[in-house]
């Protein structure tokens, strides 16, 4: 029983790590998407007219 106690708040543990480094690398991405979706956004208005 406490092995498995011991493994749970480890899986806990390690996906708390993961999730805190993925939203971190997701503020990063994002800003970078945002200044490329801009560009992006941009081509499609100058094609369209």
């Amino acid at each position: 029983m406490r092995k498995l106690m011991f493994f749970l708040i480890g899986l806990l543990a390690v996906f708390n790590l993961i999730s805190a480094y993925a939203s971190y690398n997701n503020e990063k991405y994002e800003a970078l998407e945002d200044s490329g979706r801009s560009e992006i956004v941009q081509e499609l208005g100058n094609s369209q007219t």
